[in-house]
């Protein structure tokens, strides 16, 4: 069985649940999507590209890359999107191609859906320590970001395929 070094968290204790509740009950802010993952941190060429997609909630999509790496501190490198369908656009195919959580290659399409107008675009580039929160601003949308420093917990069937390795 092919094991991952990236895999998406189960999520039994969202770290940002606290902060994603305040913001749920809010008039003027809306939670569009919560993504929480484990992954080993490397050096800024060894770093990989982190495609994140909230997918389509109630016409806007936030969308586009993260990357993580440590040198002296972490640091946090993010270029992401926000779209609204609009059905007088039609977008041409942009593939991008990357690897999914066992390594294997992959391509994507960022325009599936065609009609989909992209209103804005934000990079940010940050260090981090371990367990501070992080907010990517923009007047229309942002995105909390937090890193934890975490040792990952075997299930007994996780230690019986280490085992037959």
């Amino acid at each position: 069985m092919k094991r991952s070094i990236f895999e998406i968290d189960s999520a039994r204790k969202f770290s940002l649940g606290a902060e994603v509740s305040k913001i749920a009950k809010s008039r003027d802010f809306r939670v569009i999507s919560t993504k929480s993952w484990f992954q080993n941190i490397k050096t800024l060429n060894g770093a990989e590209l982190v495609f994140i997609d909230s997918g389509f909630f109630k016409g806007s999509r936030i969308f586009g890359f993260i990357q993580l790496y440590k040198e002296r501190f972490l640091h946090f490198n993010s270029q992401l999107y926000f779209s609204e369908l609009d059905p007088l656009i039609e977008q041409n195919p942009k593939f991008i191609s990357g690897k999914n959580i066992f390594e294997d290659e992959i391509i994507i399409d960022l325009f599936m859906e065609k009609n989909q107008k992209i209103l804005y675009e934000v990079k940010h580039s940050k260090k981090f320590r371990s367990g501070e929160i992080h907010y990517i601003d923009h007047p229309k949308f942002g995105m909390l970001v937090k890193l934890t420093k975490a040792q990952k917990e075997f299930s007994s069937a996780d230690s019986a395929v280490i085992e037959d390795q």
